[in-house]
Order: structure tokens, then C-alpha cells, then sequence
């Protein structure tokens, strides 16, 4: 599941972000149990390569294979939905290999080297990296200081603002 938000998020905001309601400046919602389609039914999303499959803790989760499989939200591309002003991006993983978990913004292949996007992504050495891109050329990037190659589910916060990132 992952959700997208207009703002930063307070530390309050994100501990109760686990529930399906439309909050000021949430802008989408994706379950991923069976498609990349947003639950508010406004930015629904493309699922490239991705499977769909029953998880035991989770129900019906996107399964990707690290081999050119992700998920694009060009949709969220429309002039001031997706800034560089601030925003968030939540959701849950596992993973057990490197590659693209999703992006959105105005590139059409993978969410690298366009203006105005962002891509969220694990790395070969198991860290979670979060980018944005304002222009071409003028990029920042942070990673997670943990391998998320552990068998477990986490729950991912990327925020930024026009000042910082985290995650």
C-alpha cells in the first residue's frame, strides 16, 4: 500500500497514517491488492511487470521481480499535485532484492532524468532510496541507513520540503 501526500507530515500524522480515510493534503491512495488503481479514484497508477499475489499477513500484495517490473503514477504529473514544495510518500515493503518500487512525474520509462519527479527505490545493498528531481540536472537523493533485506515488513515515510528530505 502506498500513500501521497500534498505536505509534510507531522510525527502524529505519520503514526496514524495506517488508516483508509481522505485527510487534508492526502492526494492518493494505493492498496496494490490486485491493481495500481487509487482508491479515491482520481490518479490511478500503471503496474509494469508487476504480480499480484495472497501474502499471509498482508492479503493480496504487488509482488515485483527487481527485472524492469514498477509502478508509474504519471497521473500525479498534473501542474501542482506533485511539487517540490513538500510532500510524503508512505507505504509498506519487503523486499529481498534490489530495483524501482515506483514513480511518478512527467518521464515515461523509469522515473530517472525527468523534470519534476520522484522515484522511490531499493538499492543492491538493501537501503531504500527516495528522489527528486526539480529540474534536469538538479536532483537530491537520501537513503535509508538500514538493509530492508531481512525477511520483514517495513513501513516506509519519505518526506520532503523545499528545505530537506528524510526518510
Amino acid at each position: 500500500e502506498v500513500k501521497f501526500y500534498s505536505r509534510v507530515l507531522s510525527d502524529d500524522e505519520i503514526q496514524s497514517a495506517f488508516r483508509l480515510e481522505y485527510d487534508l493534503g492526502e492526494l492518493a491512495y494505493y492498496r496494490l491488492d490486485g491493481h495500481a488503481d487509487d482508491d479515491y479514484d482520481y490518479f490511478h497508477g500503471n503496474a509494469t511487470g508487476i504480480q499480484f499475489q495472497a501474502d499471509a499477513e498482508r492479503g493480496t500484495i504487488a509482488q515485483f521481480s527487481g527485472n524492469g517490473d514498477y509502478i508509474s503514477l504519471h497521473s500525479l504529473d498534473h501542474g501542482d499535485v506533485l511539487t517540490t514544495l513538500g510532500g510524503t510518500v508512505s507505504g509498506w515493503l519487503k523486499a529481498s532484492q534490489q530495483g524501482v518500487l515506483f514513480f511518478a512525474g512527467e518521464n515515461n520509462t523509469n522515473g530517472y532524468g525527468g523534470d519534476r519527479d520522484l522515484h522511490v527505490h531499493v538499492a543492491a545493498d538493501g537501503k531504500l532510496q527516495g528522489s527528486i528531481n526539480i529540474n534536469a540536472g538538479e536532483s537530491f537523493t537520501v537513503s535509508s541507513n538500514q538493509s530492508v533485506f531481512d525477511g520483514q515488513w517495513h513501513y516506509m515515510v519519505y518526506t520532503w520540503d523545499e528545505s530537506s528530505l528524510g526518510l
